[in-house]
């Protein structure tokens, strides 16, 4: 059985069912392609760089790490390493480096039916694959508390996390001298987060 997520393209689908492949079509909390203990992102090379802006790439593949005993990531539109540009280059290298997963690199939708019918095959066809509970990330305490200060507006992640590594106790009920003559963080910013949590 090949699990495929629901938002995988129809012609990738009806490409593995062609090849007499058994598949089952629902919402994957990771990967997009599970079978065995292999599981696989696919992306096309567009994806790549605008999940790698939004930092969702790198979610994606620790969660896929954490998940499965295979990840593996499925490039898609691959036309050769001399025509990549500088970003891409870059994002490819860092996938290999820090995560250490395998890359395959697919020209089309067609040899990505491909990659995924031999390694289906190489890793056994008669093996049952249990998809595993979702991966959930724990939210540490520091977490919950840059989310809150980020709620307030013109304080992004970066201006957050300055303000609660300078006031460490900034949520603490006891009376506390805020510290608050930090770059990035405006006036308006600064305002609203007096009020806030002077009441």
């Amino acid at each position: 059985m090949i699990y495929v997520d629901i938002h995988e393209p129809q012609e990738i689908i009806e490409g593995l069912t062609n090849k007499q492949l058994t598949v089952e079509v629902r919402h994957l909390e990771s990967g997009d392609y599970v079978f065995n203990d292999v599981a696989i992102e696919r992306k096309t090379l567009q994806d790549l760089i605008n999940s790698t802006y939004n930092r969702r790439l790198w979610t994606q593949l620790i969660n896929l790490c954490n998940t499965y005993k295979q990840p593996m990531l499925l490039i898609e539109g691959w036309s050769g390493y001399s025509n990549l540009d500088v970003v891409t280059k870059g994002i490819i290298t860092t996938v290999l480096t820090r995560f250490k997963i395998p890359i395959l690199f697919s020209y089309n939708y067609l040899e990505t039916v491909e990659w995924i019918k031999s390694l289906y095959i190489k890793t056994g066809t008669n093996k049952v694959t249990y998809l595993p509970a979702p991966v959930k990330k724990q939210k540490t305490l520091e977490d919950i508390k840059l989310e809150m200060l980020q709620v307030i507006p013109t304080i992004g992640p970066k201006t957050a996390s300055v303000i609660l590594k300078n006031n460490p106790y900034i949520f603490s009920r006891k009376q506390y001298n805020l510290n608050l003559n930090i770059k990035g963080l405006s006036s308006k910013g600064k305002q609203y987060l007096e009020e806030l949590l002077n009441g």
